[in-house]
């Protein structure tokens, strides 16, 4: 929210209805935590809506 200035910014987990799922490989969590934020950044600007499996 505080990275792209909007508060009803979120990386959502399971949302049911979410057009799209974002799958990401291990080892950009484990090295690359800030890939994620960048993306997400990219991902929130462009408006799609989308959501994390958590299985």
């Amino acid at each position: 929210r505080k990275a792209v200035g909007d508060p009803a910014a979120k990386i959502a987990i399971d949302e049911v209805g979410a057009k799209n799922l974002w799958v990401v490989n291990p080892r950009e969590i484990k090295f690359y935590p800030n890939l994620l934020l960048a993306q997400a950044k990219i991902l929130h600007a462009a408006g799609e809506d989308i959501t994390f499996g958590s299985q």
